[in-house]
């Protein structure tokens, strides 16, 4: 009894032995095809996901659904997560080459997943954040909703730069951060004029430093004119501002300069003379041998030209400038005349030329000054010594 127990024992252990032999190839080919299949539904939805945007992009100039894209690189990441894991688990000692195919294919799921963070990147909240602050017309909420809206639209700008395919590129800045930065734009006036204003009124520049007060208005002058013609609650109460600041910043008018000829005197020689009658009237006086050397011209402004139009008819237009601060200029008329004499101007020969009276017409000038015309007549008296 005991030794047929025995044997039917070792008969069990034998089957037993046998049966895990005969099951084991099975286990390893089921281990390594689970593996294969995970892998290959990875990589195809890898695919599927990328060609999502880049096909339709390039070769329809369309972009795909949101709904559709995300939908397409959300299968693909977990189909990815999935065959890792399936290749830790199964993979065997073949791990590193179903890794290596595996990841081969990653590129396409990291291409869909930035077209995909860049599309997630909401502008349209901010712009209609944006909208409502312009409609309610209060200039530090729209300051602050066009600043978040201009943050939003560099940040979606930054992730499109990491999406792959310059079409796809080219259409998400056209559709979503070319009309942001449109509509962003729509107030640059109110907000330069806000910002300049405001900044007057934060430091007291009214008080403090008028100076730069003015220099900042000078600054948005244009934007100001753009924005008075429009008719926006945002318009009207940056004007009401403006209007308010503006008033104590406005320079007095500068009266414009005007020259006038304050009096004219002579240097002549030889027992002559010469002295005022009336207004621009001068008497000249003296021996026939009397030399009227030069005109002294005085005004009332200093560093002023003084132009010899003409002399009696004749044109001359020579200037004699005078230096900042000095009042006078001393005219040559030797240098003018349409004759010369080299001992200076000779009252004999001067009458008997011009006759009883010479009138110079002299034009005086000055940067910012009112430039005025003079005529200066000079009434010749030749009186000979008593014998």
């Amino acid at each position: 009894m005991r030794k047929n127990k025995a044997m039917k024992v070792a008969a069990a252990a034998v089957i037993a032995a046998s049966s895990v032999t005969a099951v084991a190839p099975l286990q390893s080919e089921a281990a390594t095809s689970s593996v294969d299949k995970a892998i290959t539904k990875a990589t195809n939805q890898m695919t599927k996901a990328f060609n999502a945007y880049y096909k339709e992009a390039k070769y329809k100039g369309k972009l795909p659904s949101t709904t559709t894209i995300r939908k397409e690189a959300k299968l693909a990441r977990d189909y990815y997560e999935a065959a890792k894991k399936e290749i830790s688990k199964k993979g065997g000692s073949k791990k590193a080459a179903y890794t290596k195919k595996l990841e081969a294919k990653k590129p396409y799921l990291t291409r869909a997943e930035n077209y995909v963070a860049a599309v997630n990147i909401n502008i349209a909240a901010k712009k209609t954040a944006f909208n409502t602050a312009v409609e309610g017309g209060t200039q530090r909420k729209v300051f602050l909703a066009q600043e978040a809206l201009d943050q939003k639209n560099a940040e979606f700008k930054k992730a499109v730069a990491k999406v792959f395919g310059p079409d796809a590129r080219r259409l998400l800045l056209a559709k979503y951060y070319t009309p942001a930065e449109k509509l962003s734009a729509t107030v640059d006036a109110e907000m330069a004029v806000y910002k300049a204003y405001r900044e007057i009124e934060q430091k007291d520049l009214i008080e403090t430093d008028l100076a730069k007060a003015g220099e900042l208005i000078k600054s948005v002058e244009k934007q100001v004119a753009a924005i008075e013609k429009k008719d926006t609650k945002l318009a009207k109460n940056i004007m009401k501002a403006v209007k308010k600041i503006h008033g104590p910043l406005v320079p007095a008018p500068i009266p414009t300069l005007e020259l006038a000829l304050k009096s004219v005197e002579a240097t002549v020689s030889n027992g002559g003379t010469l002295r005022r009658d009336t207004a621009n009237k001068y008497i000249l006086e003296g021996p026939s041998t009397a030399v009227l050397n030069s005109l002294i011209v005085e005004a009332n402004l200093d560093g002023f030209t003084a132009t010899v139009v003409s002399v009696d008819g004749y044109p001359v237009n020579k200037p004699f400038n005078s230096k900042d601060g000095d009042t006078s200029i001393t005219v040559n008329l030797n240098e003018v005349l349409p004759f010369q004499l080299p001992n200076g101007l000779n009252l004999g020969t001067m009458k008997s030329f011009f006759g009883e009276e010479a009138t110079i017409v002299i034009n005086l000038s000055k940067a910012g000054a009112k430039t005025v015309t003079e005529t200066i007549t000079l009434d010749i008296e030749v009186v000979e010594a008593n014998k």
